[in-house]
This record gives C-alpha cells, structure tokens and sequence, in this order.
C-alpha cells in the first residue's frame, strides 16, 4: 500500500509555481544554447537568486525561503522539465548555502551563506575522485592535522558546479585505513592556496551541470 504523499504549505506551493514560471521565462529559451556553447549559465543561476527560487532550503532568517525537502523536489522537477543540468546545478549550490546555514560554525555561516544566496558566489559538494564513484569509503583525498586546521591533498572529480563554486564541502579521510569511520567534510574556498581547478569535462551533453574536477595540494582548512 503505498503512503499518503507529503503535502505543501500554500508558502511551498507559491515556491514551486515561482520555479515553474521561471524555467519557462528564463530556462526553456536558453538550454538548447547552452548545449550548443557548452557552458554552464552562472547569469541564470543569478537570475534564480534575484527572483526568490534558488535558496529553496536556506532558513528565512538568511534570506531563503525556508522550505522543506518536498518542496526543494517539486522545485527540481518544474526546473527540470526544461533543464536537468540547469536544475542539477541550481540545487547543488543551494545544498551548500543550507547546510552550512544549519550545520557550520557562525563565523563559517557568515563569510559565505549571504553571498551564496544572492549567487554572488556558488557552491559545489565533492565527494567522488577518479575511479571512486560508488565507493564513497574508499576515497584518497587526505585531510592531515595541523596547527590550527587541517590540510587537504588530493584529486576531485565529476564535480557538479566545479567549473565555477567558490565554496566547496570537500570529503576527505582523516584516519587513513579507517574507511568510512575516517571520512569528514570541509570548508573549501577556491581561493586558497594550493586549490587548482581541473578544465570542464568534454562530456556528450549536459553542460549546464557544469561538471569539472579540481586538485588539492596541502589546502589549509
């Protein structure tokens, strides 16, 4: 017997419609270009911020609309019926301004969440690296301790929005051998020193994602 589906809030539902007349007004014109430049729309992901639609999950009190998971679902899928990519990449950077709203240290929250809901910056999670796509625990990406943080020394790949984030939450093992037991996330600025992003990958479709890798070579955290 299948469950009850979950219900929006008339909030939640003006949300979703917003999408929805957003991708048509500024997502269908666009993405057959997009293919065809093989680039991913940062302007677009601007224009979501500006009309209210990109910080889906991002509490009201740092400028999002504070919806629910159902909501941020129903979002993707009005987007993704003229974009999967375009959709793909807009929730992604919205993921990073969410958690680290709820989750990061105050200080961490305030240097990056308002300019990530304003898309001044943008937002990638990494956690795949060449040839370690389903087995998360396996990943080589190190994170060693030292004075005052951590430094991080490895290779990403298949990063969606990596051709353009700013603010990257980064997995990386912190007790070699000790597979997932080790494995922590951090803040990555694309500034730093030892950050080196990789070019965008040749794929056969789908740059709107923006799909890319980037190297790490003793990035301090």
């Amino acid at each position: 017997m299948r469950g009850v589906p979950p219900t929006l809030t008339s909030a939640e539902q003006s949300l979703v419609d917003l999408a929805a007349g957003f991708g048509a007004d500024h997502v269908a014109p666009n993405a057959a270009a997009w293919e065809r430049d093989r680039r991913a729309p940062a302007e677009i992901l601007r224009a979501a911020a500006d009309a209210g639609v990109l910080a889906v999950e991002v509490p009201e009190e740092w400028g999002g609309a504070g919806a629910g998971y159902f909501a941020k679902l129903r979002v993707t899928e009005e987007l993704s019926r003229f974009d999967m990519g375009f959709a793909f990449s807009m929730i992604n950077t919205q993921n990073v301004a969410a958690r680290l709203a709820t989750q990061a240290a105050p200080e961490i929250a305030e240097r990056y969440v308002p300019r990530l809901v304003r898309a001044e910056i943008f937002g990638s999670s990494a956690l795949t690296e060449p040839g370690r796509g389903s087995d998360f625990a396996a990943i080589e990406t190190v994170a060693e301790k030292v004075d005052g943080g951590w430094r991080l020394s490895g290779e990403k790949a298949w990063i969606t929005n990596g051709v353009h984030s700013d603010v990257i939450l980064t997995y990386a093992q912190t007790e070699p051998g000790a597979r997932g037991r080790g494995i922590a996330a951090f803040v990555v600025d694309a500034g730093a020193d030892g950050f080196a992003r990789l070019p965008a990958y040749e794929l056969m479709g789908g740059f709107s994602f923006g799909i890319s890798g980037f190297t790490l070579d003793r990035v301090f955290v």
